[in-house]
């Protein structure tokens, strides 16, 4: 105990506490958990049995899932919780899951089985309540351009273009594809880079630095795209501090020389300024393929290496878009500095869309646009929403990787396909059970004992932490282990379109994705205008939200709809309530509608009271039943055969007549008529729901046995 409690006060001496309970003769241990992760309502709950020595309740690697009734009931009155009171494991463990919906809310329980006896020993709540955007902090950020002179760097843009460097060649192709690309900065003059102790030399980089850092830079070494052989080129950034890029520069080009024999002439040193984006995403295109894939997250492009993210399936021909939105639980994000770091995110924006279908299919088209004028398959890099002070596009491509037609076809197998990875695996990976490769320590006891990292069919879970998202050799580490224990595959959270996947690719391992597999829910339909609120309400919920802004025409046609429908809703209101509700609705709907079109209120309000005195309003109840026009001095059979004429117009016009306006009363809603059509004689049942006109078709001669045909109008 001493030496628990010493190490816990050497970690944080605040805030440390020491509880002892009763050891307890585990028969089985095991999980529970209604995570906002996996669950979108708090009465969704995922179990797994992790060890047990009852042969009724073995270990099956299995995460078996339930959800309680609602409401949700008070939980088994025994105390403890006795299988046999409660009957059964199963059933004891909801009410276990009851107590844990009432009383804490959403997280993570352990549970232990000590004979007939069920205990909850820990729980981790899941409430994170910082509902703060992505890049928050670097908002609160000073930002003005670099539009100055250099004196040994020289500017690369979309008018002064280099493909000899990696780095620049993918920002040419990308402005010679007729994309918008920020500038980048390099220093290529063999001579200046020979000559990097020199005072002189010093003294005009070091002032360039100085320059550039007025916004947090990075800076890389770069070599010429032919030398293939060299990978996991050096970079420090984001810094702000000239000298600490003066060191790195001295330090990494005389490595480059002295270490791998490299010339003065093959080398250069590029920089360029951080691009800070509300989330990042890669898409894949071919030029003779009109389907797009574009994997999306919050935060930095490297979170898409580890974390969960959205996929979208774009035709870039018929500009159609369906997206699967996960919750993503963990970002890379930046602080004042631009450096970055992994945090979590609130349900608020875990289950926001990254990209609305106008981002998705701006990405898709741009990435495959680059893939036609390269004649080629391509994966594109995007900082997406970029923080438009800084000059930038709303979304800056970055990165370039030419793939083949053989990739493009598996990175687009996202619907319609059997999942690779299995329904019992996505659970276990959504309740956080199975173990993975984080980190070295990690990767030395998969060599140890590969078989305890198994998730099924051996496969093993990459997710890497911290720094090691960048570190190349890490990942090669991981493909070599994978292929020298049997061609292991390596299952990734991330996404297969990011750096970490192609890399494992070209050490020869398969990769698939845990994710990439997983259907998109059914959708329900609504296409109206809702409040400002009600989106963020709707994700407050659990539910995944697809929504766009219109357009101000689209506006106010969609306004005048909305007019109508909430007019229909104070007609159905039964409650005075309900109706004060609904009038209040009409109202803010009104008011809407006359600021949309230029309207002022104070103008419609006046007109209101000049026909009320002109009309007259409400008061005394009128309701006009019929007017008929006398017809003085016109003989009688001339009328007669007018009216003739009437009803035979009305009775041979074709097609059914239908009241736009539901009558008030319910008892009058639902009424059949006989109608004939060609020699058939059909029976119509009209019927007026809140939001609807059904009407059911059936021969009038064969009611009995004939089946009825239906036809829902929509009233919008």
């Amino acid at each position: 105990m001493q030496r628990v409690w010493d190490h816990a006060v050497s970690v944080n001496h605040d805030g440390c506490s020491l509880v002892v309970q009763r050891g307890l003769r585990a028969t089985a241990v095991g999980h529970l958990s209604n995570e906002y992760r996996h669950a979108q309502r708090n009465v969704d709950f995922l179990y797994e049995v992790e060890e047990s020595s009852e042969s009724y309740l073995r270990p099956t690697r299995t995460t078996l899932s339930f959800r309680l009734p609602r409401p949700v009931r008070p939980p088994f009155p025994t105390q403890p919780l006795s299988l046999a009171a409660v009957g059964g494991f199963e059933p004891t463990l909801r009410h276990a899951a009851q107590w844990i919906s009432q009383h804490l809310g959403r997280g993570h329980a352990e549970w232990v089985l000590e004979n007939e006896t069920l205990w909850l020993v820990q729980f981790d709540s899941d409430s994170n309540e910082n509902d703060s955007p992505p890049m928050a902090r670097w908002e609160q950020v000073p930002v003005t351009p670099f539009v100055g002179e250099l004196a040994a760097f020289r500017r690369i843009d979309e008018s002064n273009r280099c493909e000899r460097w990696r780095k620049t060649r993918s920002h040419a192709i990308f402005a010679k594809s007729g994309l918008h690309v920020p500038p980048v900065f390099v220093l290529d003059d063999a001579n200046v880079i020979r000559d990097l102790e020199g005072e002189e030399q010093t003294n005009k980089i070091v002032g360039d630095f100085e320059a550039l850092a007025q916004l947090p830079m990075v800076v890389r070494l770069d070599v010429d795209q032919r030398i293939v052989e060299w990978t996991s080129l050096p970079a420090i950034g984001p810094l702000t501090s000239a000298t600490r890029a003066m060191d790195f520069v001295r330090e990494s080009v005389r490595q480059a020389i002295r270490e791998r024999g490299a010339d003065a002439t093959d080398i250069a040193i590029v920089v360029h300024h951080f691009v800070p984006s509300r989330g990042a995403a890669w898409a894949t295109a071919g030029p003779n393929n009109r389907l797009a894939r574009v994997d999306s997250i919050w935060g930095l492009p490297d979170g898409l290496q580890a974390y969960p993210y959205d996929t979208s399936l774009v035709n870039t021909d018929t500009s159609q878009a369906e997206t699967t939105v996960r919750y993503k639980d963990t970002i890379l994000d930046v602080d004042e500095s631009g450096k970055w770091f992994a945090r979590s995110l609130s349900n608020k924006y875990a289950r926001r869309e990254v990209l609305v279908d106008s981002d998705a299919l701006a990405i898709a088209q741009q990435t495959r646009q680059v893939a036609k004028h390269l004649g080629r398959v391509v994966k594109v890099m995007w900082f997406v929403q970029a923080d438009a002070r800084m000059g930038f596009p709303r979304h800056v491509p970055w990165i370039l990787i030419e793939d083949d037609e053989e990739t493009l076809d598996a990175d687009l197998e996202v619907r319609g396909k059997p999942v690779k990875a299995t329904r019992a695996l996505i659970k276990r990976v959504q309740l956080g059970t199975p173990r993975r490769i984080g980190d070295k320590g990690d990767l030395q006891a998969f060599e140890n004992n590969p078989e305890s990292f198994d998730v099924g069919n051996k496969t093993v879970l990459l997710r890497p932490e911290g720094s090691l998202l960048r570190d190349q050799s890490f990942i090669y580490d991981v493909a070599d282990a994978a292929k020298r224990h049997g061609d292991w595959t390596v299952a990734m959270e991330g996404s297969v379109l990011a750096h970490a996947t192609y890399q494992l690719r070209t050490r020869g391992v398969r990769v698939i994705s845990v994710w990439a597999h997983m259907a998109p829910t059914p959708k329900r339909r609504f296409n109206k205008l809702v409040r400002d609120a009600i989106p963020d309400k709707i994700r407050g919920a659990g539910e995944v939200v697809y929504s766009r802004e219109l357009q101000p025409a689209e506006f106010k046609l969609a306004l005048r709809e909305k007019l109508v429908e909430e007019a229909l809703e104070a007609l159905n209101a039964r409650s005075t309530e309900g109706l004060t509700e609904e009038i209040a609705d009409l109202l803010t709907v009104a008011r809407a509608l006359a600021s949309a079109e230029g309207l002022v209120w104070a103008d419609v309000e006046t007109v209101e009271n000049q026909k009320r005195q002109k009309r007259g309003g409400f008061d005394t109840h009128t309701f006009l039943t019929s007017t008929r026009r006398e017809h003085i001095g016109v003989p009688a059979s001339e009328l007669i055969e007018s009216d003739r004429n009437l009803a035979r117009r009305h009775r041979d016009r074709p097609g059914l007549r239908l009241a736009l306006v539901p009558p008030a009363d319910e008892a009058k809603r639902a009424k059949v008529v006989k109608l004939a059509l060609g020699d058939r004689l059909f029976s119509v049942e009209v019927r007026y729901g809140p939001t609807e006109i059904v009407v059911v078709f059936t021969d009038a001669r064969k009611e009995a046995e004939q089946p009825k045909a239906q036809l829902r109008l929509p009233f919008r």
